[in-house]
């Protein structure tokens, strides 16, 4: 007696998730923790406050490079920042930029140019650092996924609005089911496969219809 292909195909996906181990993960509760742990913990969690900016590099103090004992040359950036948005909006603060002789970890404060930056906040002393993390690309990000929506849709036609649909579809499934349900504490992998699943049907359907074709490319998927 020959099994029939769609059981198979469900026998070997339920062996295939059992072996990839989709469990809720054990949460640690506070009574297991140690007293030094839980003391250092919620210190930790109290003095120090990090949240993010948008700054402009409006002034650079002093620009210096130096060569390390290993070899490799660091130059190091004191820089007068305008903050431009939060609860410091307007007002000017000085950092430190650290570049490293790695160009994929080098952000390199130039007069004009605005970064994201990153606020550390003592909140016991009162001390504030400032680091810039990335470069400022918010404006280019946007005009680059309009464009991309623009050509998809002239080229695509209906085809293409639907599929932008689809990426909404998706976009909304991940920041408002997938992050959600792993910080509530289900398994990360179940939620991405549950999530992936969604997705993947939704897309199909949007674009292809509601047929076996659409079925057999998403149970390809």
């Amino acid at each position: 007696m020959k099994m029939k292909p769609y059981i198979l195909f469900f026998i070997l996906t339920i062996f295939a998730l059992s072996n990839l181990g989709l469990t809720v993960p054990h949460k640690i509760k506070n009574e297991e923790l140690s007293p030094i742990s839980k003391e250092t913990s919620v210190e930790s969690q109290l003095s120090l406050n990090d949240s993010y900016c948008v700054a402009e590099v409006i002034k650079i103090i002093s620009d210096i490079e130096e060569e390390l004992p290993s070899g490799n040359k660091q130059r190091s950036q004191d820089l007068l920042l305008k903050i431009l948005n939060g609860k410091d909006k307007g007002k000017t603060r000085v950092t430190s930029n650290v570049i490293p002789d790695n160009p994929g970890f080098s952000i390199i404060g130039q007069v004009g140019k605005k970064y994201l930056v990153n606020k550390t906040e003592n909140l016991e002393t009162g001390n504030e650092d400032y680091y810039l993390i990335d470069y400022h690309r918010e404006n280019l990000i946007w005009l680059l996924a309009f464009s991309f929506l623009a050509v998809l849709i002239i080229v695509g036609g209906m085809k293409g609005i639907r599929t932008v649909i689809s990426l909404a579809c998706t976009i909304s499934l991940i920041a408002f089911v997938l992050i959600p349900s792993i910080e509530k504490g289900i398994n990360p992998l179940l939620g991405a496969v549950v999530v992936s699943c969604l997705s993947t049907a939704i897309t199909m359907i949007l674009v292809a219809g509601f047929n076996i074709k659409s079925l057999a490319s998403t149970l390809g998927t």
